[in-house]
């Protein structure tokens, strides 16, 4: 009986050691900002400048250098200077691409969101080139545009001078076949990532299939974030956080969350250097990204 007590007082106190406690798990946020109906999705510039897509307002909104007061464009409509339900927002530096869903086209601005050009191939002749109903945009790092094709269930791809190159995702076999995209990535070795409720497929810079992130834990993934060597998924109240290998490290829950604010459903995330950002259906929270990954090792 006293081995078995002393076997007892030498386990427990290393179990609970092995248990994170609450205040560990805690995600404590630094800021927010932000007053949106339906926000969608987030970028980021270069100059930390905030772009927020939202689709009830049909509007996109600029935050610079702290701003509390945002540049705002759009509204509904067809004209240039409307927006049908923006789905993607992405750049490559210099401009800020829009996927303007209901109008079926890619709305090109400079960084102040003036109208450069607008794109769209849905009468084209071409079948090869033809986009509807886009739901994300993203580019490469040698400029070529990739574009969700909602309506044909597809990426559609582009060169820098708006000739197709072709697509994917839409003839292979029944498992790699996309069936329900809602938004692409591209990384900065050019892998190409595309985003549906269950899963995060990963292709090769050519299109080609490579494997799937995922699939047996998502379940209604609305957005994902690359970072360095992690992908961050966004459930509507979860985080789930895999390595580079695709394994799950982490699920962050809405209530391990501390916020000045109550923490709406999550839309969308962005990774700027240490900072994590999540975007809520009505506002941004920030954090620190040493918070988000930290402990995946462990979960």
């Amino acid at each position: 009986m006293a081995a078995l007590l002393v076997l007892i007082c030498l386990v427990i106190p290393s179990i609970l050691r092995a248990q994170p406690s609450r205040e560990d798990q805690l995600i404590v946020e630094k800021y927010s900002f932000g007053d949106f109906t339906d926000a969608y999705r987030i970028l980021i510039h270069v100059q930390k400048w905030v772009y927020i897509a939202d689709r009830a307002q049909h509007r996109i909104l600029l935050f610079r250098d702290g701003q509390t007061d945002p540049t705002t464009i759009g509204g509904y409509g067809w004209s240039p200077s409307s927006f049908d339900t923006p789905s993607g927002i992405a750049t490559d530096g210099l401009n800020i691409y829009v996927a303007d869903y209901g109008n079926h086209r890619i709305q090109r601005f400079d960084r102040t969101l003036s109208l450069i050009s607008s794109f769209s191939t849905r009468e084209s002749d071409n079948r090869q080139a033809r986009f509807g109903y886009p739901t994300g945009v993203a580019l490469s790092n040698q400029g070529d545009l990739f574009i969700l094709d909602s309506e044909n269930v597809r990426v559609v791809r582009f060169s820098p001078r708006s000739l197709p190159l072709g697509s994917f995702g839409e003839i292979e076999t029944r498992a790699r076949r996309l069936v329900k995209p809602l938004k692409i990535g591209v990384s900065q070795t050019d892998r190409i990532y595309v985003l549906e409720p269950n899963r995060l497929v990963e292709y090769d810079p050519a299109g080609n299939f490579l494997r799937t992130i995922g699939e047996g834990i998502l379940t209604d993934a609305r957005s994902f974030v690359i970072g360095t060597e992690t992908f961050l998924v966004v459930e509507p109240w979860t985080l789930v956080v895999f390595d580079g290998r695709g394994m799950m490290q982490r699920q962050i829950s809405r209530d391990m969350i501390a916020a000045e604010r109550p923490v709406g459903e999550f839309a969308d995330a962005a990774i700027v250097e240490a900072q994590f950002y999540l975007l809520s259906r009505h506002r941004v929270h920030v954090f620190d990204l040493a918070d988000i990954v930290r402990g995946s090792s462990r979960e």
